[in-house]
């Protein structure tokens, strides 16, 4: 009902929820008919599929919203971005929206949703023909499976899920001539036979995301013929065999967190000429490569073939030197890169980073093992009260809304944090001999304090393993949208940049070692009465980003 806006609107939907009732023979009569009615009020085919869709995932667990969306671009039913808001992914992000309005998902925080039991039952009801075609959508998920379910019944399968289980080994070779999805993620997978993709001609969605297990995978993947998403992300593959450039139509390849993978063959990425999403944050440890191998260096083959890619339009990558960050700032692909990773870079101290302002649709940065990075550089002088739009900071890191520095020992301070006013995720992690997060001095010599007001949107600041730590910001702050801070192994930070205000909309939790938040300094004694009541022993959750 919440997708209906007008009095005639309601008073036809009000007509056909009283005669649904009757089409429940046998189901709970004020349950199930509201549930098909919201269904079928969906605004077009498009939702309802979409919807269905989400019953393949585990009953009352989080749905990360880009995962959802990347399988559907897989399906074809969305496409990667609409042209018309600027090159976002809106259009699965929009049906999302419609799903949660209509309260057949729930939003749970800014990356997940989750479906309840009850409505995912229905989804596999409507799913299976209202039970005429159960061997349709096959969902075995969190059923501590062990084994393959017996796969003599796949062959009527459309969509098969038997994600969160304990199958060990993928072997047969079960005829599917009408599969189009298959979800085997969170299982504990080490063996695959080649056979087993023999007989799966119109397979376009397939996903091993979270098996430790898998270190490699059988060349017969390229029977695939249909592939449209593959999604390899956190397992330990130490290489991609070079037939997966006979995935002619693929569009969507994951593998975000493979840092086992040593080898990408030369001409595989750019091979793959139909790509649209390619995700590879943390992905290869670059030790003991091969000439003939993209991950040579510091990634600097795998940016030149990048940019033979003319249909990519979502990018996540990790930047391993100086040398490779030119090359990829001399091309095309930064353009349309949404997370980026700055690893190891032992070729230089410093890093000038003024062109994010260029990069519109960056979300994400992460800067890992960077051992002799001393510096991030900006050109303050860009960012001076004297050039800079009357409205604000028309050259600022706009669309930046999260940063991870984790491992960077030389590192003293993040001043360049200021230039990001929709930061809203903040993590810095074993930094050795970072100072202060902004550094007053800087800050003021770039004459840009006036024009800031630094951390305005945060809603989360992780500290841990920053032992030099003494200050975040040397005033104040409101933080309108703050809702954790959590610090451990932090003893030289004894004042956080709170006042008394941090108690509106539920307060700001606190949490770390006991000791630690025992001997905090406050701003006043009011900022003290506000924040005590919201101090926790250790109790921070950090959410998995990627």
């Amino acid at each position: 009902m919440a997708c209906k806006r007008t009095p005639r609107e309601w008073n036809h939907a009000i007509k056909v929820l009283h005669n649904s009732a009757s089409n429940f023979p046998g189901m709970p009569e004020d349950v199930l008919p509201l549930l098909k009615f919201s269904y079928d009020s969906l605004p077009n085919d498009i939702a309802r599929t979409c919807f269905l869709y989400c019953s393949l995932y585990p009953e009352d667990r989080l749905i990360y919203k880009e995962n959802l969306v990347d399988s559907w671009i897989g399906e074809g039913f969305v496409d990667v971005f609409d042209h018309h808001r600027d090159g976002s992914r809106s259009e699965g992000y929009m049906i999302i929206g419609t799903l949660i309005r209509a309260c057949l998902l729930e939003e749970c925080g800014e990356y997940f949703v989750e479906m309840h039991d009850v409505i995912r039952d229905m989804a596999l009801w409507i799913a299976s023909e209202f039970g005429r075609a159960k061997d349709k959508f096959v969902v075995q998920v969190g059923a501590r499976l062990t084994h393959v379910p017996e796969v003599a019944g796949w062959t009527g399968a459309k969509r098969i899920s038997l994600i969160n289980n304990q199958i060990e080994k993928l072997s047969g070779a079960p005829r599917c001539p009408n599969l189009s999805t298959l979800f085997l993620g969170i299982n504990s997978l080490k063996v695959i036979n080649g056979a087993f993709f023999q007989f799966m001609p119109t397979l376009r969605v397939l996903s091993f995301v979270q098996n430790a297990g898998i270190t490699e995978l059988p060349k017969e993947i390229c029977n695939l013929v249909s592939l449209q998403y593959l999604d390899l992300s956190y397992t330990s593959l130490r290489e991609l065999p070079i037939e997966l450039k006979n995935l002619v139509r693929l569009k969507c390849l994951n593998i975000n967190g493979t840092e086992a993978l040593d080898v990408i063959p030369k001409g595989l990425i750019s091979s793959l000429s139909t790509l649209k999403v390619l995700k590879m944050v943390y992905c290869g440890s670059s030790d003991g490569i091969t000439e003939e191998n993209v991950l040579s260096g510091g990634n600097e083959t795998l940016v030149e073939e990048l940019e033979l890619l003319v249909h990519l339009g979502d990018l996540s990558i990790t930047l391993k030197s100086s040398s490779a960050l030119n090359k990829f700032l001399s091309g095309k692909s930064w353009s349309c890169t949404r997370d980026l990773c700055f690893k190891i870079f032992n070729d230089s101290s410093s890093i000038n980073i003024s062109f994010l302002e260029d990069m519109k649709n960056l979300d994400v940065i992460f800067i890992s093992h960077c051992s002799i990075l001393e510096d991030l550089k900006v050109d303050w002088m860009r960012y001076r009260k004297e050039t800079v739009a009357p409205h604000g900071l028309h050259k600022c890191f706009h669309s930046l809304h999260t940063v991870e520095v984790d491992r960077c020992p030389m590192l003293k301070d993040l001043t360049w944090l200021i230039l990001a006013p929709n930061l809203r995720h903040l993590f810095i992690i074993n930094c050795d001999s970072l100072t202060e997060v902004v550094h007053k001095g800087v800050a003021e010599a770039g004459n840009v304090g006036g024009i800031l007001s630094p951390f305005a949107k945060l809603e989360r600041l992780y500290l841990s393993g920053v032992p030099e730590l003494k200050s975040i910001y040397w005033n104040t702050l409101p933080f309108h949208c703050l809702k954790q801070i959590h610090a451990d192994g932090c003893p030289k930070l004894k004042k956080l940049p709170l006042n008394s205000e941090c108690d509106k909309e539920g307060g700001v939790i606190i949490s770390g070692e006991e000791d630690w938040w025992k001997k905090l300094e406050w701003e006043d004694e009011a900022t003290q009465r506000a924040c005590i009541p919201h101090l926790r022993s250790q109790s921070y959750s950090t959410p998995k980003l990627r």
